[in-house]
């Protein structure tokens, strides 16, 4: 869609190609309580983690944990916390910041 809309913009079509690589972005390091594990963002990029949703209403507590066990995984991997968190269903867009005192 972007491709679409922005196809006369050279620059903005070079942007949208550096986004698309962070597609489905793997994620070490990510501790859960009895396990490491690794995962998958569905896009990275920037210091900007996107979580794409149906629809947010039914499941963004799932988006929310997906979004903290990316940030984990990253702040353990040594990139720090400064992130913008996003959950979108191309209706809505809830963005998120993490709270520096529940960083484990």
């Amino acid at each position: 869609m972007l491709n679409r809309l922005y196809s006369e913009s050279k620059e903005i079509l070079s942007e949208i190609d550096k986004i698309s690589l962070g597609a489905e972005k793997t994620i070490l390091n990510i501790r859960l309580e009895n396990r490491d594990k690794a995962g998958r963002a569905d896009t990275f990029y920037n210091k900007v983690i996107i979580e794409f949703e149906n629809n947010i209403k039914q499941t963004e507590e799932h988006a929310k944990e997906q979004l903290v066990e990316d940030l984990s995984g990253l702040y353990n991997s040594g990139e720090g916390y400064n992130f913008t968190l996003i959950v979108i269903d191309f209706i809505e867009w809830r963005i998120y910041s993490p709270k520096l005192n529940k960083i484990k």
